[in-house]
Order: structure tokens, then sequence, then C-alpha cells
């Protein structure tokens, strides 16, 4: 309850006169609106730190690799397999089987053919020891005088041709060869030649080989 400010009696809350003086009261205070509880502190997040996002650079595509080194090896080594059998063919099958002209492959060509009659000039003379031996591959040697010359030769059914290197010349020894017995005209010369083993149809077999 409020009193009166002037007689003290008591007034009605609100009441802005007395009603027993008349006397004007105070207006009441306004009453401070209720204080509300302040709404607890949220707590403060931590700002968290975001790398930033690197992108890696494209990686291009592996390229291919190109298959021209492999032809080129494979065409190389086919080519020297070719070259290497050439090689073989004519350095040793050739002459084992068929050098020397179209006969040579028959093994009683071969050997050592011993003179058994000579002629210079048409003039018959005694042999003196020399003989031509033929080898395969068309090569050969011829003995005269002491010396010993390199023979090339070759055979064509039974025609006989070869080259003797005499120091820097060649001279041409040609003629027939046919069952052991070799006929050439060499220079000035005629010889004729019986292979060793061979019955010389000149004279007899004992003295076929002469000497050397």
């Amino acid at each position: 309850m409020a009193l009166c400010i002037s007689c003290g009696k008591d007034l009605k809350e609100g009441a802005l006169f007395c009603p027993f003086c008349g006397s004007r009261q105070p207006s009441p205070a306004a009453s401070p609106a209720p204080v509300q509880p302040a709404a607890p502190a949220q707590p403060v997040q931590p700002v968290q730190y975001q790398a930033p996002v690197r992108y890696a650079a494209p990686v291009p595509p592996p390229k291919k690799k190109s298959k021209a080194p492999l032809i080129i090896g494979i065409v190389a080594g086919a080519v020297l397999l070719i070259v290497v059998l050439i090689l073989l063919f004519v350095f040793v099958i050739l002459p084992i089987f068929g050098a020397g002209g179209g006969n040579a492959s028959k093994p009683q060509i071969y050997g050592k053919y011993y003179a058994v009659s000579v002629k210079a000039l048409g003039i018959a003379s005694s042999p003196d020891g020399e003989w031509v031996e033929l080898k395969r591959g068309g090569r050969g040697t011829f003995y005269s005088s002491g010396n010993e010359y390199k023979l090339k030769w070759s055979l064509d059914g039974e025609e006989f041709t070869g080259t003797v290197t005499f120091l820097i010349l060649d001279m041409d020894m040609t003629g027939t060869l046919k069952d052991g017995v070799l006929s050439v005209e060499y220079g000035l010369y005629d010889y004729v030649f019986v292979l060793e083993g061979t019955e010389s149809p000149l004279i007899p077999a004992e003295s076929a080989t002469g000497s050397e």
C-alpha cells in the first residue's frame, strides 16, 4: 500500500491524488523491467586453416615406341646372314664341290701331274722334273727349273685353261685334260703331264711319275 505524502493515509496503488486531503501524489516510479539473464556465451570455434588445394599438372599419355629400330635390326640381321651364307658358299662349299670348271667335282682330276713328254718348238726333249699340281678352288702350282709358280686354272668339259704367274708376268697354259692326261701348250713348249698313279699312254707306267 502507498501512503499519502501529506496526511499519511493509506492510498490505493497508483492513486494520483489523496482522497482524504486531496494532495497530489507523485507518479509511481515505473517498475524496472525484469532483467533477462544473459545468454551464455557461445564458445568461439577456432578457425581451421585449410591449405590451398594444388592440382597436379595433367600427365601426358605415354608415347608409343616406334617399331622402326626393330624392323631395321631385323633387316640388317637378314642381310648379314645372307652375306655370310654367300661367303661360305664361295669360299668353302664351291671350292670343294664345284670350283675349277665343269668337271672339277670329279676327285680324279686333283693331284700332281708329272711331265712325260716335252717339245720345244716342235722338237722333243726329255722332261726335267716338271709337274703341275691341281688343287680345289681353281688353285694350283707349276714346277719348272727348280722353281714353283702360282697357277690358276679352270676346266670346261675337257678344255683346260690356266694362267701361270712368272715373276710379275702371267703366261697362259691351255690344252685338254682327259682320263688323267693333261696336254697343254705353255709358251714355246708343249707338255704332256700324267696324273700320279695313272698309266701313261706314251711311256711305261713305272716312268710316268717322273721326278721332282
